[in-house]
């Protein structure tokens, strides 16, 4: 039985220099909001780029200060029988995963001055002192998630000594690796079933959770059944006396991602929402207009949805084969190949892309991006699917001579 917890507290050294109650900052936001913090600046244009630090930024999730604790409780057994020729074990493990990280949008919004496009000094410092801005964008309140993931695994192996030159070794391993999920039910999915074209911005159709519907799945993507994963190995003496052996295997490895994935589709509409604001016309708004706006006609950020049609579980195929010989003065060459393959690795990819070609000019852009997508009331939808694919070619000629360094000559392969 075994307990890991790793905590990491985030917090400001000096939070009242960027309090708007220490500071008097009298504005509000688009959405309201107990973060105490000023808004982040953003010096865009060429005359931002001359200032030494264009930014005064504070990442987001960062305040109010709080604990980020990750929790790992495990359990395992196994049990070894000697019975003549074979030795077989037999055992189990299982275990549960915890983590309760806070999301990272600028809650306390974020404000983009650009002298070229609607500047109303020419000067990005005299806008800001004056309160002329040509970009608002602000998150509603932070989430702090509350993730966890099951697994329980059984396993049963065997190690027979068949004959005097050979040894095999052969067994089952049995999984059971369930998604990472949040236990408020918050992870997102987009069903396009759902969609209604002709629904506002706000309204967020087709965005879905366990929270607002029950039939999602808590993980947002389709349970996982129990992965098989057999493994198998000899060893083959070909004299007799250890000197010349042959050996080789292959083994399945199945695993879950650390969890982020699944925690990036907490920050998706409809329990996190993004708003950006452009100013549509010289001399742009103004810092005691923010509160005003109406960001219903603010195309949403969807930054990370779960597939609710994935059911693959990462997995790794792993194989073998070598022939060493032992030289007299205990100096030993060895050839050896090995390789693997990863499969049904976790990648982002994008819902509701512009379709190649259908855009056919003069005029290109967002605007003009946005009659093409499929789900007008939406830009980029970033989903994570099991896409990735991972190879590894390894092979070699060793000599080991007697001081026990190695001289290798082989060549190796990664895609």
């Amino acid at each position: 039985i075994g307990y890991t917890r790793l905590t990491l507290e985030e917090m400001l050294g000096n939070t009242n220099a960027v309090s708007r109650t220490a500071l008097n900052y009298p504005y509000a936001n688009l959405f309201a909001s107990s973060s105490d913090l000023l808004p982040n600046v953003d010096f865009g244009g060429p005359n931002g780029g001359e200032i030494n630090n264009e930014q005064l930024y504070i990442g987001g999730g960062e305040a109010p200060p709080y604990l980020n604790a990750q929790n790992s409780y495990t359990v395992n057994d196994n049990l070894t029988k000697l019975m003549g020729h074979h030795l077989f074990k037999v055992g189990f493990f299982g275990q549960m995963g915890r983590f309760n990280g806070l999301t990272t949008g600028n809650d306390n919004g974020s404000v983009t001055i650009q002298q070229q496009t609607y500047s109303y000094t020419q000067n990005v410092w005299a806008d800001l002192l004056l309160g002329y801005i040509s970009e608002f964008s602000q998150s509603s309140a932070n989430i702090k998630a509350a993730m966890e993931d099951k697994r329980f695994d059984f396993f049963a192996q065997d190690t027979w000594k068949a004959t005097s030159k050979l040894t095999l070794n052969y067994g089952l391993r049995v999984d059971h690796i369930g998604w990472w999920y949040d236990r408020g039910g918050r992870i997102a999915i987009f069903n396009p079933a759902a969609y209604v074209p002709s629904s506002s911005y706000i309204a967020y159709t087709g965005m879905e959770t366990h929270a607002t519907t029950p039939s999602v799945p808590l993980s947002g993507s389709q349970p996982l059944s129990f992965q098989w994963a057999p493994s198998v190995g000899f060893a083959y003496d070909l004299s007799g006396n250890g000197k010349t052996v042959v050996r080789g295997g292959f083994g399945t490895n199945y695993y879950i991602d650390p969890g982020q994935n699944a925690f990036s589709a907490i920050e998706a509409p409809p329990n996190f929402k993004v708003a950006t604001m452009w100013a549509p016309s010289w001399p742009g708004y103004t810092l005691s207009q923010i509160s005003s706006l109406d960001f219903s006609t603010a195309l949403p950020t969807v930054w990370g949805t779960a597939n609710p049609s994935d059911h693959h579980t990462p997995v790794t195929y792993s194989w073998n084969l070598a022939i060493s010989h032992a030289f007299p003065w205990s100096s030993k060459v060895e050839a050896n190949y090995v390789g693997n393959v990863s499969r049904n690795l976790v990648g982002y990819g994008i819902q509701n892309a512009v379709p190649e070609g259908s855009e056919s000019g003069p005029y290109y852009g967002t605007y003009y991006d946005q009659l093409y997508r499929p789900y007008a009331n939406y830009g980029d939808i970033d989903t994570h699917f099991p896409q990735l694919e991972l190879q590894l070619q390894r092979a070699a000629v060793e000599r080991h001579p007697p001081e026990g360094l190695a001289e290798l000559l082989g060549q190796l392969h990664l895609w």
